[in-house]
């Protein structure tokens, strides 16, 4: 089976007949429009810099474009796909910036949790993390791993389990991405037993005014 490929003259913007004049001057264009010097603090912007440095890099080196064109061709010609259009790195790591966005101007009190953290879990499916494991970009998957956390502060722990899930599949090998994770579920579960705790302090509170009432009463 072939690795999976990016489409890097898709990321180019430009045809597969590009020529290397052509190429240049994508390059220039899209390093220029998200340069991190010009997006700071912009993890989208700097992770789609560095494909577009990729695409550069290897369409513009003789032996390595060679190499790259002899698997494009050999996909095609054995019905493979490139990778999806949408489920690139920086793609699914923007989808996740503007899901946190929406959620960010949302009223906790009446926040659909679990629907909302169901479409967390399809943003992340097996097939998307299997593809963001493949392509090995461990900024970009740290990045999305921190968004989501982060995202997720206001939910109770059940929805907070359930899509931390993809992103243990996620984080895989990275030691620091999982710990990230388990710290998190952890600090939610000390959460959780807190509100318990105090729902109890307060029925026993009430219990015990009731009970100073009815005896103060019977005085």
């Amino acid at each position: 089976m072939y690795p999976l490929l990016k489409d890097y003259y898709r990321i180019l913007n430009l045809p597969e007949t590009a020529s290397r004049h052509e190429i240049k001057k994508a390059f220039r264009k899209l390093a220029f429009q998200f340069h991190p010097d010009k997006n700071p603090l912009d993890p989208y912007a700097e992770a789609h810099f560095r494909e577009i440095q990729e695409a550069c890099e290897v369409l513009l080196h003789p032996h390595k474009r060679e190499q790259y064109l002899q698997q494009r061709s050999a996909m095609k010609a054995k019905g493979y796909r490139f990778q999806e259009p949408g489920n690139e790195p920086a793609s699914i790591l923007i989808q996740c910036l503007e899901l946190s966005k929406q959620i960010a101007f949302m009223d906790v009190h009446r926040m659909d949790f679990k629907g909302i953290a169901k479409r967390m879990t399809l943003l992340l499916n097996r097939e998307v993390v299997e593809q963001l494991l493949t392509l090995n970009e461990s900024e970009v998957n740290r990045s999305i791993i921190t968004l989501l956390l982060k995202t997720l502060e206001p939910f109770p722990l059940a929805e907070c389990a359930r899509v931390c899930n993809p992103l243990l599949q996620l984080a895989a090998t990275d030691n620091r991405a999982t710990e990230q994770i388990h710290q998190f579920l952890k600090r939610k579960k000390q959460q959780e037993q807190w509100r318990s705790y105090r729902i109890i302090l307060a029925l026993l509170t009430v219990l015990v005014l009731c009970l100073l009432i009815y005896f103060a009463g019977n005085r």
